[in-house]
C-alpha cells in the first residue's frame, strides 16, 4: 500500500524527500509528471501527494483538481523552490505522524515477520530500496541481490525462507536462477517478479517450481499478503 507519491523535477529534492519517508517507514514512490500521478491513482490511493508545479505544463492548482477528482481525500502538498525545502520536509513529518496514515501492525504479522528471511533479487536498485525499507519496518529480514549469481552466493550463505525473483535480469536471468535455486533447495517458496504477464512465461516458472507469480508494479500491500499467504500455508 503507498502512503506517499513524491512528484518532484529537482533530483537533489526527490531524493531528499524519498530517502527521509522511507527511512521512516513509509511507502514512497517518486514520479516526474502529472500523468504518472494520475496512473499511479488507477492502482493506488496514498495519503499525500507531495507535489512540484514544474513537473507539468499545467498549473498545480489544476493537477490539484485532477487529483481530487480521482479522490478527494488524498492531501496535496505544494513544495516549495527555495532554500525552505528542508522546513517544508519537517513540517510535513510532522503532519504525516499527526495523520498516522500507516496502520499498527497486527501481533500476528509482527510474529511472522520476525521469524521470516526474505531475499528479493532484483537488477533495478529503485524498487529493490523501496521494498526492503518497507518490509524492513514492518519486522522483515530482508537481503537483496542485484543479480542471479549473488542471488545463489546469498542462498548459500545464509538461507531465506522465501526468495522475490526478478525474470528480466542481465545475466543469469529469472528463469536460470530459479533452476538453481531448486537444484540447491527445493523447499525455498520462489514467487517470481515480471513486468509483463505472459501466460507461457508464468506456466514455465509453475512448471519450474516457482509458487508464485506477481505483475510489477504489485503494490506493497499485495506483496506482503503473497507472503503472509506462503508462508503461513
Amino acid at each position: 500500500m503507498l502512503d506517499i507519491i513524491i512528484a518532484q523535477s529537482d533530483q537533489e529534492t526527490r531524493d531528499l524527500f524519498y530517502k527521509t519517508f522511507t527511512d521512516l517507514g513509509y511507502a514512497a514512490t517518486t514520479v516526474l509528471t502529472h500523468r504518472e500521478i494520475l496512473d499511479l491513482l488507477t492502482r493506488e490511493r496514498p495519503a499525500f501527494i507531495i507535489l512540484d508545479a514544474a513537473i507539468s505544463d499545467i498549473s498545480a492548482d489544476s493537477i490539484s483538481k485532477k487529483i481530487s477528482s480521482v479522490d478527494e481525500t488524498i492531501k496535496v502538498l505544494i513544495s516549495p523552490r527555495d532554500k525552505n525545502v528542508l522546513q517544508f520536509v519537517k513540517d510535513l513529518i510532522d503532519i504525516i505522524i499527526s495523520r498516522k496514515i500507516i496502520a499498527p501492525i497486527p501481533d500476528e504479522i509482527k510474529s511472522t515477520a520476525l521469524n521470516t528471511k526474505i531475499l528479493m533479487v532484483d537488477d533495478q536498485t529503485g524498487p529493490l530500496e523501496l521494498i526492503k525499507n518497507y518490509l524492513s519496518r514492518r519486522g522483515y529480514s530482508i537481503t537483496t541481490a542485484l543479480s542471479g549469481e549473488e542471488a545463489l552466493s546469498k542462498i548459500k550463505e545464509n538461507r531465506p525462507d522465501i526468495i522475490f525473483l526478478d525474470i528480466c535480469m542481465q545475466g543469469m536471468d529469472g528463469i536460470i536462477t530459479l533452476k538453481a535455486i531448486k537444484d540447491l533447495d527445493k523447499s525455498i517458496i520462489v514467487i517470481m517478479t515480471s513486468g509483463n504477464d505472459d501466460r507461457e512465461t508464468i506456466k514455465e516458472t509453475i512448471e519450474l517450481g516457482a509458487n508464485g507469480y506477481l505483475v510489477k508494479p504489485f503494490n506493497l500491500k499485495k506483496l506482503e499478503e503473497t507472503i503472509l499467504n506462503n508462508i503461513q500455508a
